[in-house]
C-alpha cells in the first residue's frame, strides 16, 4: 500500500523499504547511498523559505507544508517552527496553539489524560486542589 510522507515528498525505495527523504535543509538529497535524489517538494518545511528559487516543483511562493503562515524573518518569508506542547500542556489547546492541535509533547513524551485534558508529563495538576501525583496514605 502506498504511503504518503508526512511533509509530501515521494518515498523511495531503499534496499526493498520504502523511506520519507529527510526534510528540512536535507530536502533534495538521496535517502541512501547511491540512489537518486527524491522530486522536489511542493511545499515548504519549518525555517524554509516559501521563495527560494530551483527548490519547489509548484511555482513560488509555496505554502508552507504544516498550513502554517510564513513569516518575514530578515527579509525572508520562513515557514515557523512547528509548536509543541510542554510539561503540564494541554497538547490540544486551540488558543495556544493557533489552532494547530493536536500537537506533540516537546520531550517527545506522550500525552496523558489527566482530569479530562491531555497533558504532556511533568508538569504541575491542572487542578491545584487535586496532587500532581497520586499519594499513599501512611
Amino acid at each position: 500500500i502506498p504511503v504518503t510522507c508526512c511533509d509530501h515528498q515521494a518515498a523511495q525505495n531503499c534496499d526493498g523499504k520504502m523511506l520519507c527523504p529527510l526534510g528540512g535543509k536535507h530536502y533534495g538529497k538521496a535517502v541512501c547511498p547511491g540512489k537518486e535524489p527524491a522530486q522536489k517538494p511542493t511545499c515548504a518545511s519549518e525555517g524554509r523559505d516559501v521563495y527560494e528559487e530551483n527548490t519547489y516543483s509548484a511555482p513560488n511562493p509555496v505554502a508552507c507544508c504544516d498550513g502554517q503562515v510564513p513569516a518575514n524573518q530578515h527579509g525572508k518569508m520562513l515557514c515557523p517552527a512547528k509548536p509543541c506542547a510542554h510539561p503540564g500542556q494541554d497538547v490540544y489547546d486551540d488558543y495556544t496553539f493557533k489552532g494547530h492541535t493536536p500537537v506533540h509533547c516537546c520531550d517527545g513524551q506522550k500525552a496523558a489524560n489527566q482530569n479530562g485534558k491531555m497533558l504532556c508529563p511533568g508538569g504541575a495538576s491542572p487542578n491545584p486542589w487535586l496532587p500532581a501525583k497520586p499519594c499513599a496514605n501512611p
